[in-house]
């Protein structure tokens, strides 16, 4: 596919951290001239002084909402913490206690990132 035919569909949602390669990536697509949304995905992580979790929390969802609204673009919180439970927690759970050494960040990927979240940003009129 060209870039010219690339840019005939306009409409791009980006996966935000807050973090600078998506806040980048944002900015990018919306100075070319794209239509960018950022969502965040809360997979209910727990935060506070026990926990510090280095995606998906509460500080995450701050970020990547302060860097959208500074791009001027719409932000949008899915929550996936279901899908998380069901895809991620479980599977982990029950490997991990037949003495395997899971990765979660692998079937998050695999099952949220480039399954979940794309099928809701296709299904929700999104071009990317």
């Amino acid at each position: 596919m060209s870039y010219s035919e690339l840019k005939k569909k306009k409409k791009v949602m980006v996966a935000m951290s807050g973090g600078v390669d998506s806040s980048v990536a944002a900015y990018l697509l919306k100075k070319e001239g794209f239509k960018v949304s950022g969502v965040t995905m809360c997979l209910g992580v727990k935060d506070g002084p026990m926990y510090n979790p280095r995606c998906c929390g509460s500080q995450s969802i701050n970020d990547a909402k302060n860097v959208c609204l500074k791009l001027g673009i719409v932000h949008y919180v899915l929550d996936l913490s279901d899908e998380m439970e069901k895809f991620i927690i479980r599977p982990f759970t029950v490997q991990y206690l037949s003495g395997k050494t899971p990765n979660p960040c692998v079937d998050c990927n695999r099952y949220l990132k480039f399954g979940v979240l794309m099928d809701r940003a296709t299904a929700t009129g999104f071009d990317y």
